[in-house]
This record gives structure tokens, sequence and C-alpha cells, in this order.
């Protein structure tokens, strides 16, 4: 099949392929900081095609081409200008200093490991004297801990004093940039307010559909605690069944994942796919011999799908899977003559034109290329073998699935999160049999819930279906090398894995020696740009200052890439760290050891207050007691690092220890780095705050 004719098969990929490439242009154009003017632009897009369908009776048809350039173009400017309308909703500008806000909760208020979290809608901003209304932003709360909070609900409105700000960018070395993350979800600002710094305010009870929904949910994870599971096998239920995973604990959640998994805990398209088996079951057998019955049925089971999301708490990947299945289902119904493939295009299409900012989210681009890889794939691999026995068939059409759809995101699992279960396929054939069983048992014990005889012995076998998957996960993850951890591939190499990919799809197609040779060579590709970017990585010997709260780190890199990486505070947790810089520690391949204590080594010494790598001294302050030690002359050092506990001025250090830099770790309190960067801007010396910086690198 060439090119042109995919394209005539296919009519709507080439403009998606088009307004994927304008959405993307349109993130580069936001975060560059340009000045466009995106309602310009919509108007804009609206005279351009005004001007194609003119264009149209002119063009001959030897020229056609020039109407399909045309076409590509506007879906390009489309994507820009969609792309800008919904990242400039973003756009917001807070008071510099605390004020007080009026605001109503949109979400649950969610208990974290040091706050509670919730998401919520300014309404308006103020002071003593009265409040004005503001534009509507979305903004990410994060509250002091405090029983009270248990009591706040969706579309309570609050009167809080706090200071909120924009999401501010990574600026660690490559990084997890949240401020992207919350900017492609909606959110304007962040906030965090303290204990005693907020209050309920009394208005007449009027709840929105996302508040019925929250307490549709939270009446249904409240029958479960009466079925007495145990605390694992009811966190389980509750996040497989109804996508509630607050009780979830961080070992259940590794445990799943170092099985492979993990996808089955985030509530998504596979759900949506049993419960859509379930009742097509039925559909299928009562709709048999009329087309009225089928089309009636199918509006029906889109309609539970869509209940079944308001009951899980109307989240945006449920949502999402609900909604790209009803775009499928109604497609394939009016579109008979069009294949699957046509079908998920459309529904891409619409769904990207509906919100483009789904483009970025990793759910979606998971949920999409595991969709594409199942209606691809598995056709040309299931028709070559086929087996008698059903129950052999059964399981082998499970690991074919699973094999199938892992291979489809493959590359945006080893990209994203840098770990793959070599487990994953046994994992599925024993998993996801079992997680079928108890949706389908849940579904019928809540059904018979006023039945109590029934209702027991449902229970019973729900209970002992979830302690027997809780067991199998829990096997598969002490299995010797379950995972491989600390992977790196650049965006160069996904984009070469997925070439490879689709090369193997042509390769199953058309199974002929020249794609074979094809296929072969785009592997060689890979590997080729793969390990010259891994042979060619150099190092220089270097010290490496990272911007993590409350854990204060200096990293010594040799350029053998042996590294020393020094904890400054002993009771600092260094997790956050570690999960900060480990994509950044595995694309240099460094061979870490963590020193927490005095070190002396062929080339690194430490024992506070001095820091010696290279002969590169590092004087680092984390108390004011070394600067009150008397000395006659201070000692000459090649920087200062003032971290967690000083609490002086420069003039203290500076009697100690001299230097021409300092560097101001952002554990200090936002004052003292203030302080200390006016005092090194009076004395020239050189201020380096790494709550601005992020990750520096002083080379040796």
């Amino acid at each position: 099949m060439g090119i042109s004719t995919l394209f005539q098969r296919y009519p709507l990929l080439l403009p998606t392929i088009s307004l994927i490439t304008g959405i993307c242009f349109g993130k580069k154009i936001f975060f560059s900081g340009w000045i466009l003017f995106s309602h310009s632009g919509l108007l804009l897009c609206l005279l351009f095609l005004l001007f194609i369908l003119l264009a149209y009776s002119f063009v001959k048809y030897s020229e056609r081409w020039i109407y399909g350039f045309l076409i590509c173009l506007f879906f390009i400017a489309l994507g820009v200008t969609l792309s800008l309308l919904h990242l400039e909703r973003t756009k917001a500008t807070f008071s510099s200093v605390r004020t007080c806000y009026k605001i109503r909760l949109i979400s649950a208020v969610v208990e974290t490991e040091k706050t509670h979290k919730a998401e919520a809608l300014l309404l308006a901003e103020g002071d003593t004297v009265g409040l004005e209304p503001i534009k509507t932003n979305r903004i990410q709360l994060f509250f002091e801990k405090d029983s009270l909070l248990q009591r706040l609900n969706c579309d309570d409105e609050l009167l809080i004093y706090t200071r909120i700000k924009p999401p501010v960018s990574a600026t660690n070395y490559e990084a997890f940039d949240y401020a992207r993350y919350l900017i492609y979800q909606g959110f304007s600002g962040i906030g965090y307010v303290n204990k005693g710094n907020w209050i309920k305010l009394e208005i007449p009870e009027k709840h929105s559909l996302k508040y019925r929904s929250l307490t549709c949910q939270k009446k249904v994870v409240n029958l479960y605690k009466k079925w007495n599971l145990k605390a694992d096998a009811y966190a389980l239920l509750s996040a497989l069944t109804m996508g509630y995973k607050v009780d979830l604990t961080p070992d259940l959640r590794t445990s799943f994942s170092s099985a492979g998994v993990g996808h089955v805990l985030a509530l998504s398209g596979l759900h949506i796919g049993f419960i859509a088996l379930f009742f097509n079951f039925f559909i299928v057998r009562i709709s048999r011999n009329s087309q009225f019955l089928d089309v009636f049925c199918r509006f029906i089971l889109i309609l539970m799908l869509w209940s079944f999301s308001f009951v899980v708490g109307s989240t945006s990947s449920v949502i999402r899977s609900v909604f790209m299945f009803s775009l499928l289902t109604f497609s394939s119904f009016f579109l008979r003559k069009s294949n699957s493939k046509q079908n998920l295009c459309i529904t891409l299409f619409i769904m990207l034109l509906y919100n483009p900012l789904w483009l970025f989210d990793v759910g979606f681009q998971l949920s999409f290329m595991a969709v594409l890889s199942i209606i691809t794939l598995l056709p040309m691999i299931q028709g070559k073998i086929s087996f008698c026995s059903k129950v052999i068939s059964f399981f082998w059409n499970i690991g074919l699935l699973s094999m199938v759809a892992q291979l489809g995101v493959l590359p945006l699992i080893l990209y994203y999160f840098r770990v793959f279960p070599l487990y994953f396929l046994f994992g599925n054939l024993l998993i996801v049999p079992l997680v079928t069983l108890t949706i389908y048992l849940t579904f019928l014990g809540l059904i018979t819930f006023s039945l109590p005889f029934i209702n027991i012995s449902l229970v019973y076998l729900l209970d002992k279906t979830l302690n027997l998957l809780l067991l199998l996960v829990k096997g598969i993850e002490q299995l010797p090398h379950s995972t491989i951890n600390h992977i790196w591939i650049s965006s160069t190499d996904v984009f070469l894995l997925f070439l490879v990919l689709l090369l193997f799809t042509l390769l199953l197609h058309k199974p002929k020696f020249q794609f074979m040779v094809v296929f072969l060579s785009s592997i060689l590709l890979f590997l080729s740009v793969h390990f010259y970017d891994y042979h060619t990585t150099a190092l220089k010997n270097s010290v490496v200052f990272y911007s993590v709260k409350n854990c204060p780190a200096i990293h010594c890199i040799d350029s053998n890439r042996k590294s020393y990486l020094t904890l400054i505070d002993k009771d600092s947790n260094p997790e956050k760290l570690f999960n900060t810089m480990d994509r950044y520690w595995s694309h240099y391949r460094l061979q870490l050891q963590c020193i927490k204590d005095s070190c002396h080594q062929a080339c690194f010494f430490y024992d506070k207050p001095l820091l010696v790598f290279h002969n590169y001294k590092v004087a680092v302050i984390d108390t004011v007691f070394y600067c009150r030690k008397q000395t006659d002359s201070p000692l000459k050092v090649n920087l200062i690092y003032l971290c967690r506990g000083f609490r002086g001025s420069l003039t203290d250090v500076l009697s100690v220890f001299s230097s021409s830099t300092i560097v101001v770790d952002s554990s200090l309190p936002y004052y003292l780095q203030n302080r200390l960067e006016a005092e090194s801007k009076e004395r020239r010396i050189q201020c380096i705050s790494l709550s601005v910086k992020g990750s520096y690198t002083f080379s040796l």
C-alpha cells in the first residue's frame, strides 16, 4: 500500500496528522513566550477555510495536490489556534504577597503523606475591606494537615489566606516538569494554606454533578467496608472498581508495577472494555435478528458506561475512555464500511478538536497507542496460530492481547517511566482474568446487596479472588530480576522505536525479503543511534547542586562516572532527591555512592564543614556554630554552600571562610535567601540561588 493509497483509504489520517503537528507548534509557541492572539487566529482559520472552499472550483484535477496542501495548512493553523486558546486560559496574574481569596472546591479533599490536596476555582480576591470578583481560574491547593479538613466536600466555598503562584517549570536537569503537567491539566496556580488560614462559608446548598458523582463513589466505597475485607483487599477492590486509590499503600503500588500489571490499578480503558464486553454479551443475543434492537441496545450500553463514569467520580481518565468508546461505537455503526483503524482515526480527530491538550497527557498517549497496536497487530498474529482446546485458546488470546498492547506502548513506557517489567506477559496471563472476575463479582455483589444469602456467597468468592490476586502479584514481584530499572532513552530513540514497530507491522502484513531487510536495517539504525549517544556522552570532573526542597546535597562527579552524593542533613529523606534526579543520573550512567558521614578517599574528602574533591574546596555551612570559631585569617575555599539549618549572616560566614562564590540552597527560608542575595550584591560576591537556578554545575 503506497502513501497516496493509504491517505485515500483513511481520508482523515492526513488532517489528523496536520492537526497534531499544529498542536505541537502551538505548545512550542506558548512556552517560547511569543505573543500571538489566539482569538484572531481562530478568525483567520475561518477565513482560510472559506478561501479553501472557494478555491476548490478553480483547482484542476491534475493540480489537486494544491488543494490537499491547503487543507493540511488549514488543520495545522487550526491546531496551533486551538492549543493556544486552551493554554492561554491558564494564564493569570496573582498578588506577590499573601491575600484573601474566595474559592469553591471542585474535587474531594484528598489526604497525602504530608498535606491535604484539593482542586478549586477562584471566585474573588480582596482584603479586610471586601472581596472583588476575579477571573475564574482553576488552582491546586495544598492544606496543612487538620482534622477539620475531613468535613469539607466538593462545592464547598472557603475563604483562604495564602499566596497563589503560577506553576514554575522545573529547573533540575531532566526532571519531571510538574508545572507543565499542571498547565496541561488546566491549572493556573498553586497555593499552600496553613492551618487556621481558612474558613468555610455558609452558602445555600447547590450541588453540582461533580459533587453528586463523588457522593456516589463514596457511598459505594462505604458499602465495600461492610463486606469486612482485609485492608489490602479492600484498597485493591476500591481502586479496581471505583478508581478510589486513597487507601492504596506505596508498597502495593510498587508490587503491581514490578509485576507488569500496574495499569490495572488505573481505572481506564481496560475496565471500560470489561464492562462493555459484559453487557455486549447480552446485547448480541437480544438483538440478533433486529437492527432496531441493535441500535437501541448500543445506545443503552453507552448510557450505562457514562453512568459508570459518573458513579466512579468522573475522573478525567475514565471520561476520556468512555468518550473514546462512545465515538468508536457511533462511528462503527454509522460507517459500517469503514474499519476499526478509520474509526480510531475519527475518534482521535474529534477528541483533539474537543481538547487539544489531551495530546500531552501520558495516559491518553498510552491508551491510544495500546488500542492502535491491538487493532493493527492482533488480527495479523491471531490468524496465524489457532488451537483446538478452548482453554488453551483463552489463555493464548489473553497473552497475545497483553503482548501486543505492551509492544505498542513500549517506547512510551521506557521513555516516561524508565522501567521495564520482565514478567509482564506472565503477570497479565494470571492477573487480567482475575481482575475481570473481580469486576464481575463486584457488580453482582452490589446488585444482590439486599439478598443476604446470595450476597454472602458472592462476597466470599470475591474475597478469595482478591487474596489470590494479591498473592500472585507479590509472588511475581519477588521473582529474580522482575524489573529492569534506570532505563534511559532519548526522544529520538522513541521515534526510531515507533519506526521499528511500523516496519514490523508492514512485514507481518506483507512478508517479503525487501521488507525484512528494511525492518532489520531499522533495528540496526536504532541500536547505532542509541549506543552512539550512550558512548559519546562525555563527563568532566564536576561539583553539582540540586534544587530539591529540604534535601541539601552536594554531588561530586568524576569523569570515570563514579560519583559521591553527599547528603548534608543526615535526617533528611533522600527518596525525593532520587526520584527527581533519577533520569539525569541514568542518562550519564553514574555509579552512585551515597555519603552521610565523614569520608576520606583518594580524590574525595568530607568532614563537615569542609568538602574537597580533586583539590576543589567547598565550605558546607548548615549551622552558625562553624562561623563562631576564632581564626587568624579566613580559610580560602572555591565556594561556600549555605543550606538548611543556617540562620546567620554572610558576615559571620566570611569571618571564617573566604570565597568569591556562594551557593544558597532552596531549603533556606525565602526571607533569608533574599537577605543573603542582597548582602552578596553589596560585597560583589557571586550568589547562586538554587531556588532560581535549579541544578547548577561547577566544572573543575
